[in-house]
């Protein structure tokens, strides 16, 4: 496991031989080298999280996870009598304007982000939100599977507290390399030699190496459903959920 101090010290300090600038704080390119790796593929060690969200009466907005970054899976506390469709913002709307008469047994969410009016820092928030609007609250009325981002390395964090990496140590390398690129690339201000450093890494060895140890991960993807394997995300194209989102009436 990689500690916020080994990071600091293996990854920018020798980098620069030292330590950075005082135009940069060591926790901010630490943050900045973990998104952008995050952001390189589609790991499946950032799948598996999940969460119980809680279902208020009159809101038809459910905030979500701070770490959320995508939808992977959602069910209700009773999927027996009561079922839950993913659908987009477009359908949503389409839902709330044909007035069609929809059964009482299911709830249409849509991904959603909102900002809080009371909180000025608290802005495009990931959020779910639910038609029709509740009429009764319950606590984990839906548990959700989500792609998790990356939690912000703040002050707070002692620096012997492990990074949000897989525990095997798969993906040390690939994120020091990445922090190394952007250490080098903000001290000396140059954008260009950074962009060119992080392409260099991401058709390199150490980029190979950790998507290879990141398939082994999870080989069973479960059965056969909507009439497609789930193994079929093994080329990493965005994942989509192909459930018949629209109820009877509405056109597609």
């Amino acid at each position: 496991m990689l500690t916020v101090k080994q990071a600091i010290d293996s990854g920018i300090e020798h980098a620069l031989n030292g330590p950075p600038s005082h135009a940069f704080e060591p926790l901010a390119l630490v943050n900045l080298a973990g998104q952008h790796l995050i952001g390189m593929y589609r790991w499946e060690w950032c799948k598996r999280r999940v969460a119980s969200l809680n279902l208020r009466a009159g809101r038809d907005m459910i905030e979500l996870p701070d770490d959320f970054a995508g939808l992977e899976a959602i069910e209700t506390i009773d999927n027996t009598s009561i079922s839950v469709r993913m659908v987009s913002q477009p359908e949503l709307l389409q839902i709330k304007a044909q007035q069609v008469m929809l059964p009482s047994s299911v709830f249409f969410v849509a991904e959603a982000y909102v900002d809080d009016d009371n909180d000025p820092q608290r802005r495009n928030m990931a959020a779910l939100q639910v038609f029709p609007t509740p009429e009764s609250s319950m606590d984990g009325f839906f548990t959700i599977n989500y792609r998790g981002g990356w939690p912000p390395v703040t002050n707070e964090m002692p620096q012997e507290v492990a990074l949000p990496l897989p525990n095997d140590g798969s993906c040390d390398a690939l994120y020091l390399t990445v922090l190394r690129a952007f250490a080098r690339g903000f001290e000396e201000d140059d954008q260009r030699s950074l962009e060119q450093e992080l392409e260099r890494i991401a058709m390199g060895a150490i980029f190979a190496a950790a998507k290879a140890a990141d398939l082994r991960r999870f080989e069973y993807r479960g059965r056969l459903r909507n009439g497609a394997l789930d193994t079929a995300n093994r080329s990493r194209a965005p994942y989509r959920m192909t459930l018949n989102s629209l109820p009877e009436g509405l056109d597609a």
